[in-house]
C-alpha cells in the first residue's frame, strides 16, 4: 500500500476517528484526523453551537487536499 491514501467519510459520531485508527495500525500506515485541519474560527464557530456553511468549509478542504497531496510526495 506503498503511496496510498484512504479516506473515510461520514456523519459526526459515526466512528471514522475510531475506524481510522484501528486501520492505520493493522496495515502500518499514518492516520491523520482532518477534524485537526479545521481553521481556529471554524473550531470555535462549531463550539459555539453553529453549523459550518461552505464557505466555512473551503478553506478546511484545501488544507485536506494539501495533505493529501504533501504525503503523496514523500
Amino acid at each position: 500500500m506503498l503511496n496510498q491514501c484512504i479516506l473515510i467519510m461520514g456523519i459526526s459520531g459515526s466512528g471514522k476517528t475510531t475506524t481510522g485508527k484501528l486501520l492505520a495500525n493493522k496495515i502500518g500506515g499514518d492516520f491523520l484526523d482532518a477534524d485537526d485541519l479545521h481553521p481556529r474560527c471554524n473550531i470555535q464557530k462549531i463550539k459555539n453551537g453553529y453549523s459550518l456553511t461552505d464557505q466555512d468549509r473551503a478553506p478546511w478542504l484545501e488544507e485536506i487536499i494539501s495533505a493529501i497531496t504533501n504525503y503523496h510526495r514523500q
